[in-house]
């Protein structure tokens, strides 16, 4: 778990990327796309609410209204999850 919280303390707002690294960015994300045979993210709705409850408490802290962009593809399940939790 200290491993996750780890990975998405690390993540800056996206005003404080240069756009040399949001294009870098961009283009990772189109070969990966580009090239993986076995992605399976638009089989299911996606169920990642181990990850989602650390960053939700973390969220609850800040105890102001947040916009939330889930950056991936597929079918997310994390609307699902913050109408369960009554966020």
């Amino acid at each position: 778990m200290e491993t996750q919280q780890k990975f998405y303390k690390k993540i800056l707002r996206f005003d404080e990327y240069s756009d040399l690294e949001i294009k870098e960015l961009e283009s990772k994300l189109f070969n990966y796309y580009n090239d993986v045979t076995d992605y399976s993210a638009f089989n299911k709705i996606s169920n990642h609410f181990i990850h989602w409850d650390i960053i939700n408490n973390d969220i609850k802290k800040i105890k102001k209204k947040l916009s939330v962009l889930e950056i991936g593809a597929g079918r997310s399940g994390y609307f699902q999850y913050l109408k369960k939790a009554k966020y």
